[in-house]
C-alpha cells in the first residue's frame, strides 16, 4: 500500500517527491500546496487530440481522502481549490498519447489494482481556467465548481466495480465518467498581426450547467486507449452573437482545420496497431474481472454479451444542447458597406430554439469520426411577431424523440491499411417539421451575412496558406431527408384589403429526399435514365440547327448528355476508380405531396389554407455539364469497355437516341442544369384577389433581385476578377395542368353543362380526388365553419368555374447573366366551363364532378403522331437587355409571345365578361408588350345572358373562325389586330 500510495501520486507531480506527501495513514487523509502536476501525464490519462498539447498544469491547494477499507467499491475524493491549464495547437502533430503513467509506476504492464483505484477517483474542483494559445487566437475556458466520477453504464452512480467492464477473451476494458459544472465562461480574441486585417470582435459566452461523458475503451496489456466516446451536454444555452463575431469563428475553426486534418492522417496510420489486442493475463488481472452489475436484469447474461452492448467501436464526439436561444444581430464592425439596420423587420432577426436529442448507434461500417447533431426546434409567434425558423412540433403532433434538425458525418477507412480504397465520406441529414418565414429582410440579411462569412474564409484560407486543392473538390456522399417542411412567402397588400384577399403564400413539403448518390428513392441510374429518355422521345427538348418557335431564342443546350454519361460511368465503377469529383455530382431531388395555399383571408375556413396548387409529385435532376468531358460519351462506349457496347445500349435507352441524333456539340452548355418531371397532373385554384396578391408578389420578387444586386455591389471589388456569373437552364416536363379560374357567377346557368354526369369524363375533378385538401376539409367538418363565415358575410356565394386543362407540357427556362428566356409548349389546350357553384361546396371538394377531357388521370405516353404535330398552345417569354430588340419597355417588363393552333372551344359570354375583370392589376401600370397568334382557331360563344324582351327568341350560337391574325401590343398600349407577316417567326410551327 506503501508503494502504491506514494509513487502514482507522485508521477502526476513535477515539484513532489513521494517522501514528501504526508497523509494521515489511520484517517486517510491529507494537504497539498502550490503543485505544479505534469503535463504529459494528463495529457495521455485524458487521450487528448494530438493537434493539441499541455504544457503547463498548476493547482494552489490540493487535499485528498481515501478510504482504505472500500477501495474496490467507493472513490478516492479529492478536492482542488484552482487549477490553471496552459495548452497550444500543433501545426504537426506532436506523438501520440503513451502508455497510463499509473500502470508503469506501479511496476505494472496492464490494467491492475493502481490503475482502478486511481482512475476511479472522484474530483471537486472550485475552479479552474484553461488557456489556449493558436496561431490565430488565444482563448480561455473557466469552470466553476467542477465535479468528475466514475458511473455505471447508464450514467448512474454506483459502486466502482460496476463502472467498469472487462471483455473476458479480448483483453479490452470499457470505463465510464462524467465531468459536470456549474457554470461555463468562453473567451476568445484574435492575435492582432500586421499582416493580418480580418477585424475580428472578441467573442464571449457564458453558459449555466454543463457536463461531459466520456466512455474510454483501453487495451488491458498496456492500457492504451482505443477508441473513446464524448458527449456535450449544455443544460441552456443564450448566446447573443454578432455577425462579425460568428465570422469570428469560422476563422478560429478555419485556422484549425489543417491541424486537426493531419492529426486525423496520424490517427489513421496508427489505426492498424491500435487493433492489436491480446488475451488477459493471469494474475493481479482476473482477480479484479468484475461482474455484470445486478441491477442489469433482462440484459445479455454473460460478460462478453454485457460488454458489447455498451461497447466504444469508434472514436466519436456528440453534441446535445438541451435549450438554445440564439440571438444575431448586426454590428457597426460589419463591411458590407450597407446600413443593416434598414434591413431588419421591427421584430429584428431572432430564433428561438428548444433542443432535445436522441440515443446514437454505431455506424454499421468502419468510420474514422462520427459527427452526431440533434436540434428540436420551437418557436412562437403572434400577429406581430415571426420566428424566422421554427419547428410545428405540437401541431403535427411530432413524437418527443423526433429531432427536428439531425446531422450525421461519418469517414471511412481501413484500420489495418489505411492507404486502401475506402468508401466516401458521408454526410446525412434529417428534417422534421420545420417552418421558415421569408420575409425580404431576412432574405436580404441572411444573403449579405453569408457572403461576409465566404469572404472571410477566404480571407483566412490564403493567410494560412489553407488552400488544400486535395479536399476542396472531394466529393462526399450526402443524403437529405425531410418531412413535413413549410414555407411562408408573406403577401403586400397594396391598396384593396379585401376578405378574401390573403396574407401569406405557403408552401407545404411533406416529404423531400435529395441526394448526390444513387440510393435513394426515386434515384437509382435506372430512374435517371427513364427520366432522361422521357425528355429526349419530346421533339421540343432536341437541340437542332433551326428552332421552331417557342424555342427560336433559346441559346443553351436543351439536353446535355451528362445525365446520361453519369449512368454509363457508373455503370463499371468500383472502389478501386478514381473517384468523381465533386464537381460532377449528380443530384436528384424526389419531392412528394407538394401543395401551395394561400392564408390569412378573413373569409373562408378557419385556421386553414385555401387551395392554391393542390398536392402533386415532382423528381428532379441536376448537374454542372462542363464538369463532364464532351466526347467521353462515345468513347466509353466506343472504347475499351469491359461491358459489353449491346449490354449497354440496351440498358440505357437514351444512347442510342443521343448517338444516332449526333448532338450539336456547338450549342453551349449551362454552367448548371436541371430537369424536373412531374408525375402526376397539377391542379390549381385562382380567384382575381389571389390573383392580384400573386401580382403583388412578382413586384416583391423583383424588388427583392434589385436589392440584392446593389448591395452585392457594396460588399466591394473582391480581390481576384469575378468570374462570370452562373448560367442555368430548366427543362420541365409535365402530362397535365389544369387551372381553375373562379370567376363572378353568371345570370343562368348553360343547359349543356348541367346535364354533364361524372360518367361523361374519364379524369377526376379539380377537388374530387383524394389528394386535394379541400376534400379533406370537407371530410374532417370544415364545410361547417364555412357556411358560418359565409352566414356572416349575408348570404351564401356563388364565384362560375372556368378549368383551363393543358396536356403535354414542355417547358425551357434560360438564364444567362440578366438575360431570361421562358419557352413553353403544350400539345393540347381545352377550356371546360363548369357553371356556378357555391363556394362552400368548392371548398368541401363536392361541387366539380368533372374536369377538362385531354387531362387525364395518370400520366400518358404520346404517340408519334401527336409529337409530330404542331402544339397547340406555345408561348415564350423574354427579359433582359436581350428583349429590347422588341421595344424599350420589354427590357424590364419583358415580352410575352404567344401562338394557338388548332384550338377549338366553347366560351359563353358571361365568361369573357368576367374574364377581363378577373385579369385587371389593382395598380396603374405600364401594359406589358405582348404578341398574339391565332391559327386555325374556332370559338364558339354562346349568350347566356338575361333576355330584355320575352319574346325574343333563344340567342343562336355565334361561330367565329381565326387564322392567321395577329394581336399586337407595344409601349403605348395601343392594341392592333393585322394579318401573320412573313417576317414573323410562327411559320416555323409548321414544319
Amino acid at each position: 500500500i506503501k508503494l502504491w500510495n506514494r509513487k502514482p501520486l507522485a508521477k502526476f507531480t513535477k515539484n513532489l517527491s513521494p517522501d514528501k506527501i504526508n497523509l494521515s495513514t489511520l484517517k486517510g487523509e491529507g494537504q497539498l500546496s502550490n503543485l505544479e502536476l505534469d503535463e504529459e501525464v494528463l495529457q495521455n490519462m485524458l487521450d487528448l487530440p494530438t493537434w493539441l498539447a499541455v504544457t503547463r498544469v498548476y493547482c494552489n491547494k490540493a487535499a485528498i481522502r481515501i478510504q482504505w477499507t472500500k477501495l474496490k467499491t467507493s472513490p478516492i475524493s479529492l478536492f482542488l481549490d484552482k487549477v490553471e491549464v496552459e495548452m497550444r495547437t500543433c501545426e504537426e502533430p506532436r506523438p501520440p498519447n503513451g502508455p497510463s503513467p499509473i500502470a508503469i509506476t506501479a511496476g505494472q504492464s496492464e490494467y491492475g489494482f493502481a490503475e482502478k483505484v486511481v482512475e476511479g477517483m472522484s474530483v471537486i474542483i472550485n475552479s479552474i481556467t484553461i488557456k489556449v494559445q493558436a496561431q490565430a487566437f488565444h482563448a480561455s475556458f473557466e469552470l466553476w465548481q467542477l465535479q468528475g466520477c466514475s458511473l455505471n453504464p447508464k450514467w448512474q452512480k454506483s459502486d466502482l466495480r460496476y463502472t467498469r467492464i472487462t471483455h473476458p477473451k479480448r483483453g479490452e476494458v470499457l470505463t465510464f465518467k462524467e465531468i459536470n459544472w456549474q457554470s461555463l465562461r468562453i473567451e476568445a480574441d484574435a492575435i492582432e498581426s500586421d499582416e493580418q486585417d480580418l477585424g475580428s470582435t472578441p467573442l464571449r459566452l457564458i453558459t449555466n450547467q454543463g457536463r461531459i461523458r466520456i466512455a474510454l475503451k483501453r487495451r488491458v496489456k498496456d492500457c492504451n486507449v482505443l477508441a473513446s466516446k464524448l458527449l456535450f451536454i449544455l443544460d441552456d444555452l443564450l448566446w447573443v452573437l454578432t455577425d462579425s463575431q460568428l465570422k469570428a469563428i469560422i476563422h478560429y475553426a478555419k485556422s484549425l482545420s489543417e491541424a486537426m486534418e493531419k492529426s486525423g492522417q496520424q490517427r489513421k496510420s496508427m489505426a492498424a496497431e491500435t487493433l492489436q489486442t491480446a488475451p488477459p493475463s493471469p494474475g493481479i488481472h482476473s482477480l479484479w474481472t468484475d461482474p455484470p452489475p445486478p441491477e442489469a436484469v433482462g440484459t445479455p447474461g454473460t460478460l462478453a454479451q454485457y460488454f458489447d452492448l455498451h461497447d466504444v467501436k469508434e472514436s466519436s464526439y456528440h453534441t446535445f444542447i438541451s435549450r438554445l436561444d440564439l440571438h444575431i444581430c448586426n454590428d457597426s464592425s460589419s463591411d458590407s458597406g450597407t446600413e443593416f439596420s434598414s434591413l431588419f423587420p421591427p421584430r429584428g432577426i431572432k430564433s428561438h430554439r428548444k433542443c432535445k436529442f436522441a440515443k446514437i448507434t454505431n455506424p454499421y461500417v468502419i468510420p474514422n469520426t462520427f459527427f452526431f447533431l440533434l436540434v428540436s426546434t420551437g418557436g412562437r409567434h403572434s400577429k406581430r411577431t415571426q420566428s424566422l425558423l421554427s419547428c410545428n412540433r405540437k401541431s403535427l403532433h411530432l413524437p418527443d424523440n423526433t429531432p427536428a434538425i439531425h446531422l450525421q458525418f461519418t469517414e471511412y477507412y481501413f484500420p489495418d491499411n489505411p492507404g486502401l480504397p475506402a468508401p466516401c465520406s458521408n454526410l446525412y441529414a434529417q428534417l422534421n417539421g420545420l417552418q421558415l418565414y421569408l420575409d425580404a429582410p431576412s432574405v436580404l440579411w441572411m444573403t449579405l451575412f453569408s457572403r461576409g462569412l465566404h469572404k472571410t474564409l477566404d480571407q483566412v484560407k490564403a493567410f494560412y496558406h489553407l488552400q488544400d486543392s486535395s479536399k476542396t473538390d472531394e466529393h462526399i456522399d450526402i443524403r437529405l431527408d425531410a418531412t413535413h417542411l413549410k414555407l411562408i412567402i408573406p403577401l403586400e397588400s397594396s391598396i384593396l384589403d379585401h376578405p378574401d384577399r390573403p396574407q401569406s403564400l405557403s408552401i407545404s413539403l411533406p416529404q423531400i429526399v435529395l441526394s448526390n448518390t444513387r440510393h435513394a428513392p426515386h434515384a437509382s441510374h435506372s430512374d435517371l435514365n427513364s427520366t432522361y429518355s422521357s425528355f429526349s422521345a419530346r421533339p421540343f427538348f432536341r437541340p437542332t440547327a433551326s428552332q421552331p418557335f417557342p424555342r427560336d431564342q433559346s441559346v443553351l443546350h436543351p439536353l446535355p448528355s451528362a445525365f446520361l454519361q453519369h449512368c454509363l460511368e457508373n455503370e463499371s465503377l468500383s472502389l478501386a476508380h478514381k473517384r468523381p469529383s465533386r464537381s460532377q455530382d449528380v443530384w436528384s431531388v424526389s419531392l412528394s405531396r407538394v401543395a401551395l395555399g394561400f392564408d390569412g383571408a378573413r373569409r373562408g375556413p378557419r385556421g386553414k389554407a385555401l387551395p392554391f396548387v393542390e398536392p402533386f409529385a415532382m423528381y428532379l435532376w441536376m448537374c454542372c455539364p462542363s464538369a463532364f468531358k464532351q466526347d467521353s460519351l462515345c468513347s466509353s462506349i466506343d472504347g475499351n469497355s469491359k461491358i459489353p457496347k449491346q449490354s449497354l445500349l440496351d440498358s440505357l435507352q437514351g444512347v442510342n437516341d443521343v448517338i444516332s441524333n449526333k448532338i450539336d456539340q456547338n450549342s453551349p452548355m449551362a454552367s448548371i442544369h436541371i430537369l424536373a418531371q412531374s408525375i402526376t397532373p397539377v391542379k390549381m385554384w385562382l380567384n382575381h384577389y389571389q390573383f392580384v396578391a400573386l401580382l403583388r408578389l412578382k413586384d416583391y420578387l423583383d424588388r427583392l433581385a434589385g436589392d440584392l444586386s446593389k448591395d452585392v455591389q457594396g460588399l466591394g471589388q473582391p480581390e481576384h476578377k469575378p468570374s462570370d456569373p452562373p448560367s442555368v437552364c430548366v427543362s420541365v416536363l409535365m402530362e397535365a395542368i389544369e387551372l381553375a379560374l373562379l370567376l363572378p357567377p353568371a345570370t343562368c346557368e348553360p343547359e349543356e353543362e348541367e346535364a354533364h354526369s361524372p360518367e361523361e369524363t374519364d379524369s377526376p375533378s379539380l377537388t374530387d380526388s383524394d389528394l386535394s385538401p379541400s376534400h379533406h376539409a370537407g371530410g374532417a367538418g370544415g364545410n361547417e365553419d364555412q357556411e358560418d363565415d359565409v352566414e356572416q358575410e349575408g348570404s351564401v356565394e356563388e364565384v362560375s368555374v372556368l378549368v383551363l386543362c393543358l396536356s403535354r407540357i414542355g417547358c425551357l427556362t434560360e438564364k444567362c447573366g440578366e438575360d431570361i428566356v421562358v419557352a413553353l409548349e403544350a400539345q393540347e389546350l381545352v377550356p371546360k366551363q363548369h357553371g356556378n357553384h357555391k363556394v362552400t361546396d368548392l371548398l368541401a371538394g363536392m361541387a366539380l364532378t368533372q374536369a377538362g377531357s385531354s387531362s387525364p388521370s395518370a400520366p400518358l405516353s404520346p404517340g408519334p403522331c401527336s409529337l409530330s404535330c404542331p402544339p397547340a398552345a406555345a408561348l415564350r417569354m423574354e427579359m433582359g437587355p436581350r428583349a429590347r430588340r422588341h421595344s424599350p419597355l420589354s427590357e424590364s417588363m419583358g415580352f410575352i409571345e404567344m401562338c394557338l393552333t388548332g384550338c377549338k372551344a366553347e366560351l359563353l359570354a358571361s365568361t369573357l365578361n368576367t374574364l377581363a375583370p378577373f385579369l385587371e392589376d389593382e395598380l396603374s401600370a405600364d401594359p406589358q408588350p405582348m404578341r398574339l397568334c391565332l391559327r386555325d382557331t374556332a370559338f364558339t360563344l354562346k349568350d347566356d345572358g338575361p333576355r330584355v324582351y320575352p319574346t325574343a327568341p333563344q340567342p343562336v350560337p355565334v361561330l367565329f373562325s381565326l387564322d392567321g391574325i395577329v394581336l399586337e401590343r407595344m409601349d403605348d398600349g395601343i392594341l392592333s389586330l393585322r394579318c401573320e407577316s412573313f417576317g414573323f417567326g410562327f411559320q416555323q410551327l409548321l414544319r
